[in-house]
């Protein structure tokens, strides 16, 4: 249960983190960085638009007189021929707030006259916030050793009063089975031979089963003696 609790955990808890950098660090953006109007050029608030990235959390904010503008938001076919057929949501006090509460693209225009034809609207493409984790710490510079490729041996030190002698004349050929080696006392390299657990297989006594024969055997005659 605490297990199945921590992977639970674990899935969750990344994203109420990113809920809480959304609801906490979202940028407040004024459209076109002045008035909401009819702009100097038809691509005035399309400029504008690329010219930022919007992520989720971010705020719009129109700045308009609420006697003479508006703001729709409108799909995107209403947003291409400047129509209100469906719209979606409409503010007509300024100036207004939107909130981007989710990814996508939002088409606004401003239904009054013929402004919308005259570049009065704007569209935003909202990504979703993402947290960037550092890098994992580069592995030691020290290589593994190549696998397949027996290691080499330490060569002991020469000495004259140990009595040492050079390792490198104990190691076994590669493939053949040898015993290790051992120090003994005195520092010479001897060899000692390891338990073979095939030898000791051969060379168990099944004291077990001969008890068992026994028994077996002894009741057998009792019975047939009894018989």
């Amino acid at each position: 249960m605490r297990t199945l609790q921590i992977k639970i955990w674990k899935t969750f808890f990344p994203a109420l983190i990113l809920a809480s950098f959304d609801a906490s660090f979202g940028l407040c953006y004024r459209v076109g960085d002045s008035l909401w109007s009819i702009p100097p050029y038809p691509d005035f608030y399309t400029s504008w638009s690329s010219s930022h990235t919007f992520y989720v959390g971010d705020s719009l904010v129109f700045e308009f007189d609420s006697e003479f503008f508006n703001v729709l938001q409108v799909p995107r076919l209403d947003y291409d021929s400047c129509t209100t057929f469906n719209p979606m949501k409409i503010l007509t006090v300024g100036p207004a707030t939107v909130t981007l509460s989710e990814a996508g693209v939002f088409y606004y225009i401003c239904n009054i006259s013929n402004y919308c034809h005259l570049g009065q609207k704007v569209s935003v493409v909202v990504h979703k916030r993402s947290m960037n984790y550092p890098p994992s710490p580069s592995p030691s510079s020290s290589a593994p050793p190549e696998s397949g490729r027996p290691s080499r041996p330490s060569l002991a030190p020469e000495s004259s009063r140990g009595g040492w002698t050079n390792a490198s004349q104990q190691v076994p050929a590669p493939g053949s089975a040898q015993p290790p080696l051992s120090i003994v006392a005195n520092g010479n390299i001897n060899p000692t031979r390891a338990p073979d657990g095939n030898e000791s297989s051969f060379g168990r006594v099944d004291y077990g089963g001969m008890v068992f024969s026994w028994c077996y055997a002894l009741c057998l005659c009792l019975l047939f003696g009894l018989v």
